[in-house]
This record gives structure tokens, sequence and C-alpha cells, in this order.
């Protein structure tokens, strides 16, 4: 069977900075679940720092007990999974539940993500450069490379913040107009969250 998955990752001010949605085999709702989880987990151990925690909610409370159990020890229907249980031993990563009402974005993005010929996913870098912040999408799988800027940010309150030194950043034109329209306007908690 086919079906869609889809996922984001927000930082702890609620911006995004994971994105990703395309299809995936699976024999039942629970398992294609199963693989979003895994998938945004593993993005997250891949690129993140891994002191940091990562908070990934999911509308599935089995999977929740699922992992709580491998975590404890004891068996579990999913143990068959290998991939799932790697994820157990990864500390980094907690799953909790949340209702699907708070999930509607990302489900959204697993919806479209069915008709997508390949897994579309992006990270959103932020970078700060001589008083400008700055959104380079850089990842593969289609999105291409698209600068845009922000907000501007006077020096003093890079010094507020700790940030001593402007990072040099090389700007990437691009206008791959289905990766802005897979983030633009996206502002609901969603599947992950890194805190």
């Amino acid at each position: 069977m086919i079906s869609g998955m889809g996922g984001i990752l927000l930082n702890n001010k609620d911006e995004i900075i994971f994105v990703f949605s395309g299809k995936c085999n699976s024999s039942s709702p629970m398992e294609a679940e199963l693989e979003a989880i895994i998938f945004l987990a593993n993005a997250a151990m891949t690129h993140l720092d891994h002191t940091s925690k990562v908070v990934i909610y999911t509308d599935c409370a089995l999977e929740v007990q699922s992992l709580s159990k491998l975590r404890a020890g004891q068996d579990d229907f999913f143990r068959k999974k290998t991939e799932w249980v790697d994820l157990a031993s990864k500390k980094m990563i907690q799953l909790y539940y949340t209702p699907r009402d708070n999930l509607a974005m990302v489900d959204e993005l697993a919806k479209k993500g069915r008709e997508r010929p390949n897994i579309l996913q992006s990270w959103v870098v932020f970078h700060r450069s001589f008083g400008r912040v700055k959104e380079l999408w850089k990842y593969d799988m289609g999105l291409g490379a698209i600068a845009e800027e922000f907000e501007e940010i006077s020096e003093e309150d890079y010094l507020v913040e700790g940030i001593q030194e402007a990072e040099e950043m090389e700007e990437v034109q691009g206008d791959d107009e289905e990766g802005m329209q897979l983030v633009e306007g996206i502002e609901l908690d969603g599947m992950g969250h890194q805190g």
C-alpha cells in the first residue's frame, strides 16, 4: 500500500528547522506513522548536536507505548523493525502523544506526500551576517536552493544574544516553486519539536 508521510522539526523558538513530505510503502496507517517517526528521528540525529533533546509528537499512542516498552527492556510487537529498536537506544529522541487536531499541518504534508515522486526534505538554516537574518534552503531531493531575507537585526541584538562574530554566508539563488509552497506559511506546531 502506498501511503504518505510528512513532518517538521521546530527549534525551541518554534521556528521550523526541517520539513519533509513524501510517499512510503506501508501495510497500514500505523506503519506509515512509524516510518515517518523514524525518518524524522534519523534526520535529527544526523544533523543536530547529539546533546540536543528532540521531542517528536505523534497521534499514535501505541507507538509511544512501544518505544517506552523497548526502553524498559520489555518485548514489543514493533521489535521486528530494526530501525525502531535502534531508535529506542537513542536517548536524545523523546516520543510524545498529541491529539490529531494538533498535527493538521503535518497531516497535510503526509497527504501531499502520497502524490510526490520523491521525498522532499529541507533544512532551514538561519545564518547571521552583518545584521541580517537569512534563510537558506539547502538540502536535496528536488527543493533546489533558495535564499530569502528576513528582518533586519542590529549588531547590539547579536551581542546581547552572545554572538561575537558575524558568520559568513554565501547567497544561493533558485526558484523552486514547489519547495517554496511546501514551507510558506507554516506556523503551526508539527510532528517534531527540537528543544
